[in-house]
């Protein structure tokens, strides 16, 4: 998974990650730290998490996204209910440790009031994975700091709290899987494609992002072999596993499971009964649990609350383990590869800081206009940042900002839809859609495999059927004509008298691709 972190493609997530190391580093290395500190950090970032909340709620703040009432600072309402659930079950976690002692009893009134203020926010977000998280982690808390009186209970009520126990299990995943039965189906289906992937590389698995990259070819293939009605229906196009470990073993093999296994027995191994060694367990239950529906290796504040409640963990743990005797000598190479590693690293992650440094000067230096040398400046940017969302996001920003009055003023030429606040459909010129006609073949005319060009004659887009907005039959039969003379004679070329929309054109596209990936398949048996 650090591999996955270190090596993304944005350069942000490289330094933010870089700065999570030296974090983790710092954490085990010096000799005092101020824990007081660190879960009053804990309880302000849950109220601030909640104040969001409360005012997208209440519309006195803007929603992270169109399709939902609260997200917090994020996108998406899943992220914002995970993070929520971290930090509440430590401040649960916190109140059930010292429930009774009164040395504490200031801060746990504090405690309590936070957990009653956030709580009724993390409700209405609706996320039951984070609902699961918060319950499981709280659960497995109470087992562990209270493990001695409920050791009694256990021998004594055995058989009936197996049963209780079993009961509540099975009324809570028939209601939660009532609540969004559509949502559990599609997760299912994802884990059946999943299982295909598996099958095909148990040991060695895809690789780093194997699953995004791959998911979809094999979903195509359960689909046509083994898929129902209902998980057609389902079926949609995802990258995501919503499985931790779904994505450890299709990616890293049996290895990765593994690894990550025993990390999770190590963690919750440890039998000490300390205030932040519990915290930190419970934090990490969380994680996992949430990991079981979602997706922790791609949100970065729960991986610096993962790397912060391990380095405490290990930090605390008194258990014995076998030392490790190095000379003075060593330990110098070991400090220097170290070192080395670090500023190789750090030099790259540094120019991108510089990089985003100027992107957000060039964002809110030019309150009124948007001059030629900004311009400038923004395309100097882009070479070094095509890469990086964030910077297409800032200058789309930007552009907005500045020349949405110039963008419209060829409005009645060209002509808009604005379909919602988010998404407006913009009418081409006929000259631009040739010039990209001309770019798609230029492009094509490059590939080395076997490639196959389908126009849909009726229509390129939603709006293009006849008398509607997009409408263009002779823009397209301008493009055939491009496509017929320019391409290459080994791409096939096919054109068909239909829109893009009609299911019988999907039905064309999929059986060319079917008919493409047997002949590769086919070739590759022969080969070999």
């Amino acid at each position: 998974m650090i591999v996955d972190y270190l090596l993304g493609n944005s350069g942000l997530w490289q330094l933010g990650c870089l700065c999570v190391l030296i974090l983790y580093c710092i954490l085990r290395l010096i000799r005092k730290i101020n824990y007081v500190v660190i879960y009053i950090g804990v309880m302000l970032a849950a109220f601030l998490l909640a104040t969001i909340g409360y005012l997208q709620l209440f519309k006195i703040l803007p929603s992270g996204n169109s399709h939902f009432s609260i997200t917090g600072h994020y996108h998406n309402p899943a992220v914002y209910a995970g993070v929520m659930s971290l930090l509440l079950c430590v401040i649960v976690g916190f109140i059930i440790y010292t429930f009774g002692y009164s040395f504490y009893r200031k801060i746990r009134n504090i405690s309590y009031c936070i957990f009653v203020f956030c709580f009724p926010v993390f409700i209405c977000v609706d996320s039951r994975a984070a609902w699961v998280a918060l319950i499981v982690s709280v659960c497995w808390g109470i087992l562990r700091i209270y493990r001695l009186q409920i050791r009694i209970l256990y021998k004594s009520y055995l058989p009936v709290m197996l049963v209780l126990f079993f009961a509540l299990s099975l009324l809570a995943s028939y209601g939660l899987y009532k609540y969004r039965s559509d949502s559990v189906d599609g997760r299912i289906l994802i884990g059946k494609v999943g299982i295909e992937m598996i099958k095909n590389k148990p040991l060695t698995g895809f690789g780093a992002g194997g699953f995004a990259g791959n998911y979809m070819y094999y979903q195509a293939r359960y689909l046509k072999e083994k898929g129902t009605e209902r998980e057609k229906y389902l079926a949609g196009s995802t990258h995501l596993a919503f499985n931790e470990p779904l994505r450890l073993l299709v990616e890293y093999g049996i290895a990765g499971l593994l690894i990550y296994v025993i990390l999770i027995y190590y963690i919750l191994q440890s039998r000490r009964n300390h205030l932040i060694i519990r915290l930190s367990q419970m934090l990490l239950m969380s994680v996992f649990i949430w990991g079981l529906f979602a997706y922790p290796n791609r949100v970065f504040p729960i991986i610096l609350f993962t790397v912060l409640a391990l380095a405490l963990l290990v930090r605390l743990d008194k258990v014995k383990r076998k030392k490790i005797h190095l000379t003075s000598r060593c330990f110098v190479v070991i400090k220097v590869v170290f070192l080395f590693l670090v500023l190789l690293l750090g030099h790259g992650i540094s120019n991108m800081l510089l990089d985003y440094h100027q992107l957000y000067f060039l964002t809110h230096s030019s309150p009124n206009t948007l001059s030629e040398k900004t311009l400038s400046e923004y395309n100097k940017l882009e070479h070094w940042m095509s890469n990086e969302i964030g910077f297409y996001y800032h200058y789309c920003l930007v552009l907005n900002r500045y020349r949405k009055e110039e963008l419209l003023k060829d409005e009645e030429d060209r002509g808009y839809v604005w379909h919602n606040q988010d998404l407006t459909h913009t009418r081409l010129y006929e000259s631009e859609i040739l010039d990209i006609t001309h770019t798609i073949v230029e492009r094509l005319n490059r590939s080395k495999g076997k490639t196959e060009v389908i126009l849909p004659m009726g229509g390129l887009r939603t709006m293009s059927y006849p008398g509607e907005f997009f409408y263009k039959p002779e823009t397209i039969q301008k493009m055939r004509q491009i496509f017929e003379a320019d391409l290459k004679p080994e791409i096939v070329f096919k054109a068909y008298d239909l829109n893009f929309c009609d299911p019988e054109f999907a039905d064309i596209c999929a059986q060319e691709m079917e008919a493409l990936l047997n002949e590769a398949e086919g070739s590759r048996k022969e080969s070999a």
